[in-house]
């Protein structure tokens, strides 16, 4: 009987032993790669395919971590280049808003402000930014109000079916109306 106990715990400590060297350092020493990757350059640091385990689902494993590492980092690398695109085309949109002669107003879903060029700005007396977010209606006229939404209704149809205005409209407006 005792011999029987001692053969079982024997045992029982290889596998322990064995589980531990095969898959569990393996496991650890993998979070530990992972837990150090630089989350603004992920593929500068791919992950080791662990030794003896380059055939089974830990080898596996570390090759889709690595394929998504270097998916995510051309993701990442895309985004920067998109965004400094879209930062370039503000900057001359903005410069080209500020420097023709007519009043232009971009206005958000909510028909507030949303933009003003210097021109606009200086029709209707308002300082450099001072009229975003203010409601579109307090530049108009009251007795524009209807053509104007008429206006506006027409150029929004279009806008859905164009995907973009047509055209402008012209109207008489002042500071603070409405």
């Amino acid at each position: 009987l005792s011999t029987g106990i001692i053969w079982t715990v024997a045992l029982a400590l290889i596998l322990v032993v064995m589980f531990y060297s095969t898959l569990t350092k393996p496991f650890l020493r993998m979070s530990s790669a992972i837990a150090e990757i630089n989350p603004q350059r992920p593929a500068d640091k791919l992950l080791s395919v662990p030794k003896r385990h380059e055939d089974d689902e830990l080898g596996l494993l570390a090759r889709t971590i690595n394929e998504v590492l270097v998916q995510f980092d051309h993701s990442l690398v895309e985004r920067v280049r998109a965004e400094h695109a879209l930062r370039e085309r503000e900057t001359r949109l903005s410069g080209i808003m500020d420097n023709v002669a007519d009043g232009i107003i971009t206005l958000d879903e909510d028909l507030r402000i949303e933009t003003m060029n210097s021109a606009a700005e200086a029709l209707f007396g308002y300082a450099d930014g001072e009229a975003v977010g203010q409601p579109f209606v307090t530049l108009i006229e009251e007795r524009d109000w209807t053509r104007v939404a008429v206006a506006l209704m027409a150029c929004l149809r279009r806008s859905e079916e164009e995907q973009r205005p047509a055209h402008g409209a012209e109207i008489e407006g002042g500071r603070g109306l409405g």
